[in-house]
């Protein structure tokens, strides 16, 4: 499992999230996206945003 974290996350859809986290399995596949209150160990943090695109196997790339 990886964390991902940015100061906004962009969704398919258009939502967006900030100071938010994404949480992928081993496999690149989307667990949720959570708030990030505090600082978690062994999450990535990028600067300004990532958006989110489900790929058609269930996988998620991150732009």
């Amino acid at each position: 499992m990886k964390n991902i974290a940015a100061h906004h996350i962009v969704m398919p859809s258009g939502e967006v999230f900030d100071m938010h986290y994404v949480a992928l399995d081993d496999n690149n596949c989307l667990i949720g996206i959570f708030p990030l209150e505090k600082e978690i160990a062994n999450t990535e943090f990028h600067n300004g945003t990532i958006r989110v695109v489900l790929l058609d196997d269930g996988r998620v790339a991150l732009r």
